[in-house]
Parts: C-alpha cells; sequence; structure tokens
C-alpha cells in the first residue's frame, strides 16, 4: 500500500508539473532502488492522466521508467505519449 500511496503521490506531482509547463523529465514511473511498483488497474486513470499532460506540454525530453509492473492495459494508455 506504501508503494501505490508513493506512485500516486509521484504522478500527481509530475502532472501537476508538466501541466505548469515545467518537468522536462518526467521520473514518476522511476522506482530505481526501491521496492517494485506491481501492476495495480486503480493506476490506470492516472496513468491516463499523466498521457494526456505529457500529450499537451512543450516536450518532455526524458521519461524514465523503471521498477514499475506496466501490463498492456498501461502500455496502451503511455505509448501514444510517448511517440
Amino acid at each position: 500500500a506504501g508503494n501505490m500511496e508513493g506512485c500516486l503521490r509521484r504522478i500527481k506531482e509530475d502532472v501537476e508539473d508538466i501541466r505548469k509547463g515545467g518537468n522536462i523529465d518526467c521520473t514518476c514511473l522511476d522506482f530505481y532502488g526501491q521496492m517494485e511498483v506491481l501492476h495495480d488497474d486503480a493506476l490506470l486513470p492516472h496513468f491516463k492522466e499523466l498521457a494526456d499532460a505529457i500529450q499537451l506540454s512543450n516536450g518532455i525530453q526524458r521519461i524514465n521508467i523503471d521498477d514499475i509492473e506496466l501490463r498492456p492495459s498501461a502500455l496502451r494508455i503511455l505509448f501514444p505519449a510517448m511517440e
């Protein structure tokens, strides 16, 4: 539960920063060196918010993803924003 709460907090913070025009390095999905975050459908709406923010941004230079399980349902939401 702690990992899930931390993941949600990080996504919300990055979405807010991106919408304000900042945050050219998106690190909210980077859990390197921490306990891995397993897939949870509860994250899907938050992935959608992140993808929407990225698509409307002035350009994200880097999106770091590490130690988070992304199943096809999550990838279908995130990948179009990363093209």
